[in-house]
């Protein structure tokens, strides 16, 4: 049987608040890394800023040209995250969602 806590005017103890906050702070961290990924360097998010930038034009000449040669599939994640948006993973709509999106930049 486990150990019984008195709660005084609904308020946790100090302890058990310290782990509730480390629990939640790993919670937090493990769905931003399950969802956005591992948090990349500067030189991995110039390589993949180009690859996406070669992605997309590679895709644009198909487009006009329709030659096998050019062919890509350049998906709707793949654009968001070329224009910097930071929630560019697609998931299932809920009722109660912010559908705006997020932009890691500012754009003048």
């Amino acid at each position: 049987m486990g150990r019984l806590v008195l709660l005084i005017r609904d308020q946790v103890p100090m302890e058990q608040a310290r782990i509730e906050n480390a629990n939640r702070k790993k919670l937090i961290s493990l769905h931003r890394t399950f969802f956005f990924g591992d948090e990349m360097t500067d030189i991995e998010s110039a390589v993949e800023l180009r690859y996406l930038t070669v992605k997309n034009f590679k895709y644009d000449k198909y487009a006009r040209t329709k030659s096998a040669m050019f062919n890509s599939v350049f998906t709707e994640a793949n654009f968001r995250k070329l224009t910097g948006v930071a929630n560019s993973v697609l998931r299932d709509v809920d009722y109660y969602d912010d559908l705006r999106q997020i932009y890691e930049v500012q754009f003048y």
